[in-house]
């Protein structure tokens, strides 16, 4: 019987982590994390520079400005890649 490489991935996100061998599960969600915070960052700073009126032309004000998305509201994944 085959078994594909994505499936065997799949079925491997359902094993407890106490399980020995799953430490990689860690290591991913701590990835994770910091590229939330890789995104979520800039983002913040946009947002807060464009309340205060003092923000430049850069891709995420311009996306925000485009599609006239209130600045207060949350990060936005056609705006940005990672959600």
């Amino acid at each position: 019987m085959y078994i594909s490489s994505l499936t065997l991935f799949a079925k491997v996100r359902h094993v407890p982590d106490w399980m020995p061998g799953t430490g990689f599960k860690a290591t991913a969600r701590k990835m994770r994390q910091r590229l939330d915070l890789v995104a979520d960052l800039p983002y913040a700073f946009v947002k807060h520079q464009m309340r205060s009126e003092k923000h430049q032309t850069s891709y995420i004000s311009q996306a925000i400005s485009d599609s006239r998305m209130d600045p207060d509201m949350e990060r936005r994944t056609h705006l940005l890649p990672f959600n």
